[in-house]
């Protein structure tokens, strides 16, 4: 009976601990920009205070990022970051090209005893994606030349 209590124990500060882990990503949605070909390589990691369920756009807005979405879909397609790509490649009149476009890719938060380490498409448009702190979201240039590669 003790070895039983004892196990217990263990496996409930064992668990305990691995929640105290995720706490700190409790207030902020973490933020993953690959810009990939377009920007030699650079990638920005950022963690967005939120305190509630809170629209992607805004999270990326609350980043200082500049977005441009296309002209028939405004910003609920990401067309352009930070002006990349430039206006030569990419017009931004409806969507992007399907071999070159802005991936937004989406990562939730890890629920103890059940986590989830994997990175999915968005469902939904970005300006009605909602996320949750804890909650990860990543926009990831995808070509030419580039490949989509998950955080």
């Amino acid at each position: 009976m003790k070895r039983v209590l004892a196990s217990l124990a263990i496996a409930f500060l064992a668990f305990v601990g691995l929640q105290g882990i995720n706490k700190s990503n409790d207030s902020c949605i973490n933020l993953y920009v690959d810009y990939g070909p377009l920007d030699g390589g650079t990638k920005l990691t950022k963690c967005i205070d939120v305190t509630t369920k809170t629209v992607a756009l805004d999270v990326l807005k609350k980043a200082n990022l500049e977005l441009e979405g296309t002209k028939k879909y405004g910003l609920a397609v990401v067309c352009r970051v930070n002006g990349l790509p430039d206006k030569k490649a990419e017009s931004c009149e409806i969507m992007p090209p399907e071999k070159a476009y802005w991936a937004v890719i989406i990562k939730e938060k890890q629920v103890i005893p059940f986590p989830r380490k994997e990175w999915g498409w968005g469902q939904l448009a970005i300006d009605q994606q909602y996320l949750n702190p804890g909650d990860s979201i990543g926009l990831v240039w995808t070509g030419p030349k580039g490949e989509l590669r998950f955080p």
